[in-house]
């Protein structure tokens, strides 16, 4: 029986040369972690002036059942959570940003 080992001897002792390759930047997610609060801040920020402000001023709501004063409590109200909203990121208290961000939507959603 022949001894196929000897034939390949040399691919035991064959070393590649490991080729140059250029490192992937990866995702910087400590980046992406520090701009998160400011867009959530943004989002809240258009929530109340696209349905809470504009319609308010313009009288868009084509719903009779809501009065001047009702109006007017509903935006200064999401004015109030925008405002502690953007003083929570400011202030590292993301969970607390996160419920105000829900209770402008929740007017705006009402509204």
């Amino acid at each position: 029986m022949k001894n196929h080992h000897s034939e390949y001897d040399y691919l035991m002792h064959y070393h590649p040369t490991p080729q140059a390759t250029q490192p992937t930047p990866g995702v910087d997610w400590e980046e992406i972690a520090e701009i998160i609060p400011f867009l959530v801040a943004a989002l809240a920020w258009l929530l109340w002036a696209l349905f809470l402000l504009i319609p308010s001023v313009f009288g868009l709501h084509n719903a009779p059942l809501f009065s001047t004063a009702n109006n007017i409590v509903f935006t200064l109200m999401g004015f109030v959570l925008c405002i502690a909203l953007s003083v929570a990121v400011r202030s590292g208290h993301g969970a607390r940003a996160i419920v105000f961000l829900l209770g402008i939507s929740l007017l705006s959603f009402w509204f």
